[in-house]
């Protein structure tokens, strides 16, 4: 089965292509373009690279959340008018999954931990450990993170996602062995987008695709406190 796989949830966009396990294009650009000027040339350029009609697909991925409101509504429209366009299932993922995919090999106790910056001193985040995720997706202070996790036995930590290097000093001051993942992978992918989908997706109508964000928005929570 061949799965278009598109990441807009942070200031990274990601588009990835692959045939089953095989990876057949996978682009992620970390630009001040926004998503919606950027995404449709980087699925254009996959499916060239690809040497793919876009009729080719037989599904679509997508991160539905966390991660930034406005680059997740955009990666959500986009997927749901190729759905339409082209009668395809659509998967969606939660952003987090997809940072664990990407960084994961599999390694027994070993800790993953992706971090995305939610701002007002908050990550989302979630943890996993020997294959499960043993903390869901969350939105809390970093430092409340550290203390959940100091609860699990393992050898170390790998942390990744851009929620890592804003927080590095409070990540310093961690006193159990952790890594960083590498510059390379800290951050999602297309490809780790449809691996997770193939995981942990939920194959829905693109009618019933919808967004889960962790916590309101500014407006409304402007509007909640009138």
């Amino acid at each position: 089965m061949i799965i278009l796989g598109i990441d807009s949830s942070t200031k990274t966009a990601s588009v990835g292509i692959c045939d089953g396990e095989k990876v057949l294009a996978s682009f992620t650009l970390n630009h001040k373009r926004t998503h919606s000027e950027k995404l449709l040339e980087m699925i254009d350029m996959a499916l060239k690279i690809a040497q793919l009609d876009i009729k080719d697909i037989d599904a679509l991925a997508v991160t539905n959340g966390p991660g930034s409101f406005t680059g997740l509504r955009i990666g959500l429209a986009t997927v749901k008018g190729l759905c339409h366009a082209l009668n395809k299932p659509c998967y969606t993922v939660s952003t987090l999954d997809a940072l664990y995919e990407n960084v994961s090999d599999g390694s027994e106790e070993v800790l993953y931990a992706p971090l995305m910056d939610a701002r007002r001193g908050e990550v989302y985040c979630a943890a996993y450990l020997n294959g499960k995720k043993v903390i869901p997706d969350s939105a809390m202070p970093l430092s409340e993170f550290l203390e959940k996790i100091k609860e699990f036995n393992f050898d170390k930590v790998i942390f990744t996602g851009d929620g890592v290097y804003p927080n590095i000093e409070i990540i310093n001051s961690f006193n159990k062995k952790y890594l960083i993942a590498p510059e390379h992978i800290i951050f999602g992918s297309g490809p780790s987008v449809i691996r997770a989908a193939l995981k942990y997706g939920k194959e829905l109508d693109y009618r019933d695709v919808k967004a889960e964000y962790l916590r309101l928005s500014q407006a409304e929570r402007v509007k909640g406190e009138k």
